[in-house]
């Protein structure tokens, strides 16, 4: 009779047990999956802005400065090899567009020019909403990677820590630069 408890006692045990490991391991598939689903949106998004600039710049004349920096951005784009190196492509697309849009607005009220200006703005919202959402996932994702008991699942299924989509620190340097620019095109009264 105790065989039989026992036994059945150890089978319970390993099924609970089981049932724990399974749902650990889909927490964090469900989670690595949300984060390439968002990741593919911002991917997107960071094209759709990049075709976007092409068209304002195919279409449209500025000077040659943000022309420069808008092609470089986009080749910037095209060319990262990381996540950070998308980050920082769209910081400089967003930074050059925004001293652009500052000063080329008041001088040019033709429609197709305010529809591309629409147009990037709603792609900039959209990007916004989903780098936030990519980075409040990363963050469950790799909190969930350190803790336990998720982390020895996460270990032994092999789940890596997930990298934020985030430059701030090239940011910074990014609009001194642009702000250089826009202090030749306005030099202060003396």
């Amino acid at each position: 009779m105790w065989n039989l408890i026992i036994f059945i006692l150890i089978v319970l045990s390993i099924s609970i047990l089981g049932a724990l490991v399974v749902g650990y391991y889909l927490n964090l598939a469900k989670l690595k999956s949300r984060l390439t689903r968002t990741l593919y949106n911002i991917y997107e998004e960071l094209n759709i802005k990049a075709d976007l600039m092409d068209k304002l710049l195919e279409n449209f004349e500025f000077k040659s400065e943000y022309e420069n920096e808008m092609y470089q951005s986009i080749d910037m784009l095209s060319n990262a090899e990381n996540l950070n190196e998308q980050a920082i492509a769209n910081a400089r697309m967003s930074n050059s567009l925004e001293v652009l849009f500052s000063r080329a607005k008041e001088s040019n009220k033709d429609k197709k020019f305010l529809k591309l200006v629409d147009e990037l703005k709603k792609t900039d919202e959209l990007l916004n909403h989903y780098d936030d959402s990519y980075n409040d996932t990363v963050y469950i994702y790799n909190h969930k990677l350190q803790v336990f008991p998720s982390k020895w699942v996460a270990n032994y299924f092999g789940f890596k820590n997930a990298e934020y989509f985030l430059v701030e620190e090239t940011n910074k340097g990014l609009d001194q630069d642009l702000n250089q620019i826009h202090q030749e095109d306005h030099p202060t009264k003396q």
